[in-house]
């Protein structure tokens, strides 16, 4: 029999010791373990967010209530629960500032030497073009980020 999940979040198809070495049982599956063990997943996305820099409006988001704008190109990334502890990685990108030209590139970065914490990560976007240096802060109309734990 197939493993099904209806509309209601109903289960059908797994049968107790179903699977290897009886990992989930029906206590299991009533204590919401299946739940518990997603979230407890280590090396997961635990937030992610698409979000417009030059409004701070969100595109989409899991984890994440809000983008709070801290000036030109630096944004707090708030998450909606706490992670447990600093210990994870942030991932970013930023689209090409200049839409048509092909040097000119978006770079999302931490934005102090204690960026992370429990409740967000704070990040700075800045525009990198080869032809003009330094790097400049700027707001993205496309910026994206991921919270791996």
């Amino acid at each position: 029999m197939p493993i099904a999940i209806n509309g209601s979040g109903t289960l059908t198809g797994i049968s107790v010791g179903g699977l290897p070495d009886g990992i989930v049982d029906t206590d299991m599956l009533a204590a919401s373990a299946v739940t518990d063990a997603k979230t407890n997943l280590t090396g997961a996305i635990k937030a992610w967010v698409n979000f417009n820099g030059t409004n701070s409006g969100l595109s989409g988001a899991g984890n994440v209530s809000s983008v709070s704008d801290n000036g030109v190109g630096i944004f707090k990334v708030n998450f909606t629960s706490n992670l447990p502890d600093e210990d994870y990685c942030v991932t970013g990108w930023a689209d090409n500032w200049e839409g048509s030209n092909a040097d000119s590139y978006g770079l999302v970065a931490g934005h102090s030497n204690d960026c992370i914490a429990t409740d967000g990560v704070d990040i700075v976007t800045c525009r990198m073009k080869f032809d003009a240096s330094p790097p400049t802060k700027k707001d993205f109309p496309h910026t994206c980020i991921g919270i791996i734990r």
